[in-house]
């Protein structure tokens, strides 16, 4: 999934596909855990969170405020991507 990064001091970036809005948080040296949200509600709120990005609005506190708090999303947490090195 493509993600936009974003200037937050919590989130490193977003994606949104196949009704799948993906949020990947800042770690201590990059990005960190990545969650999926899936719902009805999704798609409204990755067009929030982009509609923030563009007109330099706070993707975080949309993400506290609308996204955390919203009980007909789905989420769950990806495990950890680790490069493959031949």
């Amino acid at each position: 999934m493509k993600h936009t990064q974003v200037q937050s001091s919590q989130i490193h970036s977003f994606g949104f596909e196949n009704g799948v809005l993906e949020i990947t948080f800042k770690g201590k040296d990059g990005p960190g855990s990545t969650y999926e949200y899936r719902g009805d509600s999704a798609q409204k709120h990755f067009d929030a969170l982009m509609e923030q990005h563009t007109k330099g609005g706070s993707v975080g506190s949309y993400f506290i405020r609308n996204v955390k708090p919203d009980k007909a999303l789905a989420y769950l947490k990806q495990e950890a991507k680790k490069a493959i090195t031949p």
